[in-house]
């Protein structure tokens, strides 16, 4: 039910990276798959064509938490972390 084609764009690339704590789930990377997926239909059905994913420096990040009996998803906007940007460069 997530419009993801409103957060960003077909040319921006995406990771999904899934957590869980006491989650009644065998497996968080096949939950990573089903929500990668989701997103790409998504895409395939407004724009006819899916969204690349980047496992290595993603334009979009997307993080899933799951617990005991609910699971809750966001999109990271603040990208990689200023240490890895190059924020303190000597």
């Amino acid at each position: 039910n997530i419009r993801w084609t409103d957060w960003f764009d077909l040319e921006q690339t995406f990771k999904v990276k899934v957590e869980g704590k006491r989650a009644q789930v065998k497996s968080l990377d096949f939950v990573g798959l089903k929500i990668k997926d989701a997103v790409c239909d998504v895409f395939r059905d407004a724009c006819g064509v899916r969204p690349s994913v980047g496992k290595i420096r993603p334009d979009i990040r997307i993080h899933a938490f799951i617990d005991e009996r609910d699971i809750q998803i966001f999109i990271d906007t603040s990208g990689e972390a200023l240490f890895k940007r190059g924020y303190r460069q000597d």
